[in-house]
């Protein structure tokens, strides 16, 4: 047995030895002919571009300015049709009277069928949050990263400072706008009596609408879809700037449109800095829930002072709050990225 395994292991190495000696011999034989190296190709690997793969892909921007646009054009043709609908379920004893103003005329409809003042409401802004919505459900990064529906990189209670902040800009901006015309008081007014005066669980719901639900759905397109979009794309300043021009337009009316741009402006830029739409949300939740408060108290704060005083102390807690987000924003280092124009 043990001299099986000694010539097994003889042989083996014999095999080993008889390989190497093979190979050294072709390679010996064979080093004439192989050719020298090509020195150009491998001194111009450095300089030949990367694959298409490989280079950094700039974020499409095409999609986000697209879904303005038809956010533009859906509260176009609904504010188009509105009237219509007005129109043809207003009763016909009505329509032989004296011809009332269609716009004028939702006031009437909706106090006598109350189910059309929450249609004309939600109704655009339905159509909104499905933009955002739709559009971010084929996004590869996720629905809620994409619409910036996460916890960004400030505190949370920096959010409520900042909804706090919010009212005093549409309020000074307002008060700037009715040195010039008064159609925007007017308007207010008549919202405050179209969502006004309703009790019971209704009425809770007749408040949310042009408040919370505002809120919530305008942001989500112009703040999550759009501006986060642009902002891989754009500068800061530009992505905020096109991104409020897009929402002031929504708002069709000329004057509505003015008077919305430096709270779209600040919406924007909170929501930018603390790298998440929710602090837009709640401030601009905040701002429709004051705008609708001073109309429905305004009426009554000359008989009553207390509604005067309070409306007053809310203002100045959000002048407050509006100093010292400014304070904390000048204070805080923005994060530096790069930007492709």
């Amino acid at each position: 047995m043990q001299r099986k395994i000694a010539l097994f292991a003889g042989g083996r190495d014999q095999a080993a030895e008889d390989w190497t000696k093979g190979s050294n011999l072709s390679a010996s034989e064979d080093v004439d002919e192989i050719p020298p190296p090509n020195i150009a190709a491998v001194e111009g690997i450095g300089s030949a571009p990367l694959p298409s793969s490989l280079e950094r892909i700039r974020p499409r921007v095409e999609t986000a300015l697209l879904a303005g646009f038809l956010a533009i054009l859906g509260m176009l043709t609904i504010g188009l049709l509105l009237p219509l609908v007005v129109v043809l379920v207003r009763p016909p004893a009505e329509s032989l009277q004296e011809s009332v103003p269609a716009g004028e005329g939702i006031k009437p409809l909706a106090a006598r069928y109350p189910g059309m003042l929450v249609l004309f409401s939600l109704l655009p802004q339905l159509m909104l949050a499905a933009l955002a919505l739709g559009g971010s459900w084929l996004s590869p990064d996720g629905w809620r990263q994409r619409l910036g529906l996460t916890a960004g990189s400030m505190p949370k209670r920096f959010w409520i400072l900042f909804a706090l902040s919010t009212p005093v800009i549409s309020v000074v901006t307002g008060l700037l706008i009715s040195q010039l015309t008064d159609h925007l008081s007017q308007r207010m007014q008549e919202l405050g009596g179209l969502y006004g005066g309703h009790t019971g669980l209704f009425g809770l719901l007749a408040l949310s609408l042009p408040t919370l639900v505002p809120g919530l759905c305008e942001e989500l397109l112009f703040r999550g879809y759009v501006q986060t979009r642009l902002l891989k794309a754009w500068q800061s300043w530009k992505a905020i700037l096109v991104t409020s021009l897009l929402f002031s337009a929504a708002h069709l009316s000329p004057i509505h449109a003015l008077g919305v741009f430096p709270l779209s402006l600040w919406l924007g830029i909170i929501a930018m800095r603390c790298g998440c739409i929710w602090p837009a949300i709640f401030g601009h939740t905040a701002n429709n829930l004051f705008a609708l408060t001073v109309l429905l108290a305004s009426p009554r704060a000359t008989t009553v002072p207390q509604i005067s005083i309070a409306l007053s102390l809310f203002f100045a807690i959000s002048t407050c709050a509006w100093i010292a987000s400014i304070f904390h924003l000048s204070s805080r280092p923005v994060a530096t990225r790069s930007h492709e124009s």
